[in-house]
Parts: C-alpha cells; sequence; structure tokens
C-alpha cells in the first residue's frame, strides 16, 4: 500500500504542477526520492525491491502521458434535478484524429468487471456531456502497463444512470437505512451510533 501511496503522491504532483507539460528526469527524480522518503516502506526488508518497482510505475505513467496533445482536465459538474455531482478526470488529451481522450489512472491491474463501477459511469456520461459523443474514456493501468477503452452499452449506460441520480437523490434527503448484518455490525467502529446521530458535527478521526 505504501508503495502505490508513492506512486499517488506524484501522480498528484504531476496534475497540478505538470498538468500541461512533462518534467525533466532531475526533477521527476527529486520529486520520486521525496515522495518514497516521507510515504514509502523505507524501513521494509524488501525496501529497494518496492522502490524500484514504484520508479518503473511512475516511468510509465509519464510515458503515457505522452500519448496525445495534453488538455486542461477541469472538473465537470454533472447535474441532475436530483443534485449535481462533480467528476475529475485524472487528464485529458487529444489524439492523433483529433479525438478528446479522457483518461482514468489506475496504479494496479484491470478486473474484469472493473466497468461496473459507478465511477466509470460518472465519467461517461460527464466526458459525453462535456466533449461529444466522439470523445473516448480509457483507463490506464500502471501495474500491467496496459491501457482499456471504456466500453458500455446503452441499455448498461442508461440503468447505471438512473441509479446514479437515485443514489444522490437519497444522500440528499439523508436516506441512510441500516443494514443489519450479525458479522459485519460487531466490528463496527459506528456500532454504537449506527441509525439517527446526535445533533452537531460529528468527526471522524484516522487512528
Amino acid at each position: 500500500m505504501k508503495m502505490h501511496n508513492v506512486v499517488g503522491d506524484v501522480f498528484d504532483w504531476l496534475k497540478t504542477t505538470h498538468e500541461m507539460t512533462v518534467p525533466n528526469e532531475a526533477e521527476l527524480g527529486a520529486r520520486f526520492d521525496q515522495a518514497w522518503q516521507t510515504r514509502g516502506a523505507v524501513d521494509h526488508g524488501y525496501a529497494e525491491d518496492y522502490r524500484r518497482i514504484a520508479r518503473r510505475l511512475v516511468d510509465y505513467l509519464v510515458e503515457t502521458r505522452s500519448r496525445g496533445v495534453p488538455a486542461p482536465a477541469a472538473p465537470i459538474s454533472l447535474g441532475w434535478a436530483e443534485g449535481e455531482i462533480l467528476v475529475w478526470p485524472d487528464s485529458v488529451v487529444r489524439g492523433d484524429k483529433g479525438q478528446i481522450v479522457v483518461r482514468r489512472v489506475k496504479t494496479g491491474k484491470p478486473r474484469s468487471n472493473a466497468f461496473d463501477d459507478i465511477e466509470y459511469t460518472l465519467l461517461h456520461l460527464a466526458t459525453m456531456q462535456t466533449y461529444g459523443g466522439s470523445a473516448q474514456v480509457e483507463v490506464i493501468y500502471l501495474t500491467s502497463e496496459t491501457t482499456q477503452p471504456m466500453e458500455l452499452t446503452e441499455r448498461k449506460l442508461k440503468t447505471r444512470s438512473e441509479k446514479v441520480q437515485e443514489i444522490v437523490r437519497r444522500v440528499r434527503a439523508g436516506d441512510f437505512p441500516v443494514k443489519e448484518e450479525a458479522r459485519a455490525c460487531p466490528r463496527c467502529p459506528s456500532f454504537f451510533i449506527c441509525g439517527d446521530l446526535p445533533s452537531g458535527a460529528i468527526t471522524i478521526k484516522n487512528v
């Protein structure tokens, strides 16, 4: 997990400092070293192996950013009567044929059912709304060094879009029904406040 945190830290830096540019090797190396020292598994017995893998993931990430002409990856607002969702693409580029490509980056490997996640429905809807039907959504997997174009049937898109709108409606209405589970509930840190919450601010602390 710490190795992936290092990659994520460098990626956040790339998105903010080099959204439209590519860092040189010295700059990238310095930023990676900083991330590794602060967030990496520096005391692990296989620290050097993890460090080497993390650096390869970062290098591949930089390689993928050279495919296409970069464009600003501004947040996209998806609005319905039920409410609004802001979707943040990881990057946006213009391809060789002029088409817009919106990308999501994952540090792991692809899953066969990955596109069933609501995250990708939102990304697809946001892309089509902003860039039109010719735009393409693709997911880059750093561990497997693969790129997978997103594909959704119209039926699935319609069903999941309706599901998202229902989720937004329930969130805005504060509709969070209790689902009691004999195995999960006793271990839940919120076990004693499940259901109606007390008035006032509630803060979740990571221990």
